[in-house]
Formats: C-alpha cells, structure tokens, sequence
C-alpha cells in the first residue's frame, strides 16, 4: 500500500475557475479589522458587539461577538502560532464576560456603533427578533451562562471561545 501526502495546499476560486494567490497578514491588526469588518468570514450568524473590549481585569478582548441566541463569542487573534497561553488568554477573558450584565452589555455596544445603534436595534436588523431584552431576563442573561465551548481555527490564527448556558 502507498500512501501519498500533500505536499501544498491550493485555494481556486469556484467562479473564476483559478487558484488564488496567498496573502500574507502584515500583523494581527490587519487581520482584527478584517474580520471586525466581515464577521461573518467567521460565522454569519454573528453579531459583532465590539472591539478592543476592555475587560474588569483591565485586559482587551480583540472581538467581541453575539450569536442569535445571545450567547457571547470571545475572538481572541494571534498571526501565528496560537499557543496555550493564548487559549488560557481566550478563557480568562470570557470569565470576565461571564459577569457581565445585560446594562453593560448594551453601553459596550452603543460605544462601538458610536452611539448611532443600540444592541436592540442591531439585534433586531441582524436576526429578525424582537429585541435582545425579551431574550433572557435581565438579571440572568450572561449568568447563567454554566459553561464554555472554543475552537482554534485551521492555521492556528485566532482562538474563539462561546459562552454558552
């Protein structure tokens, strides 16, 4: 038996029928805008809440997400090698979403639409439900939150953990 391995990876295009070039990130930077503009490269059904996300331990999250069911999406962006620390990192700062409330939650997004969109608004245009608040009650929306999923994306450039309930 012979077993053959790849030896490089090609990306085509499917409706120009050609092979794309490689791009290389010039830092994570390039790469958080990127995304911070196309969230839905990661999953359409995102919610993008902000930004460089300062968290209570004085921490930045690169992107700060939200899925049609509420549940919260730390992106945490490395160029290349994702190593523990980084996934430890992604853990640590979805800890500190873990206690944030629904108020908070809502002035982070009203920071980052520069005060032209609440996360209603955004919710309701983005998913076509009535608004976040009627979701979860306001008390026991990020709390109950009892566990948490991540996932280190192909080529090892970003971590993202889900906080899910």
């Amino acid at each position: 038996m012979v077993t053959i391995l790849a030896i490089s990876q090609v990306i085509w295009s499917l409706d120009d029928k050609v092979q794309l070039q490689p791009a290389e990130l010039v830092n994570e930077k390039e790469l958080e805008d990127l995304l911070a503009e196309h969230i839905e490269i990661l999953n359409p059904d995102w919610l993008l809440i902000g930004q460089q996300v300062r968290t209570a331990a004085g921490k930045y999250i690169d992107l700060l997400c939200m899925d049609h069911d509420g549940d919260l999406v730390v992106v945490e962006l490395k160029k290349d090698l994702t190593p523990r620390e980084v996934t430890a990192q992604a853990i640590d700062y979805a800890s500190c979403m873990a206690e944030l409330t629904l108020e908070k939650l809502a002035e982070q997004y009203l920071q980052f639409s520069g005060g032209k969109v609440t996360i209603n608004e955004a919710y309701q245009k983005k998913y076509g439900k009535q608004e976040l608040n009627g979701l979860k009650a306001k008390e026991n929306f990020i709390k109950d939150k009892k566990s948490c999923r991540y996932g280190i994306c192909p080529y090892r450039q970003l971590c993202c953990l889900m906080m899910r309930r």
